[in-house]
């Protein structure tokens, strides 16, 4: 069982509705040369993580940012994510 994202920097935060989206940063292996992008997205709603399924995520990044773009006109007040 996954209990939330793995540890990492360099990732990028937004606020959609009451929840906090995370997405990206950069990890090492233990023992690695170098390190390598994330490009998960996980979803934290005060008191569990979700990974959300991306059917099309770009690519691994770090070092990003990301804001939540809310559809105007929209009777549902829909929202989105932007990296």
């Amino acid at each position: 069982m996954v209990q939330g994202p793995q540890s990492r920097y360099g990732s990028a935060m937004a606020a959609l509705g009451g929840a906090a989206v995370v997405y990206g940063g950069s990890q090492a292996q233990p023992g690695a040369v170098r390190e390598y992008d994330l490009w998960d997205t996980w979803v934290w709603n005060a008191s569990v993580w979700t990974q959300a399924a991306d059917l099309s995520p770009p690519l691994g990044r770090h070092r990003h940012a990301m804001a939540t773009r809310f559809a105007r006109g929209r009777a549902n007040g829909s929202a989105r994510i932007v990296v």
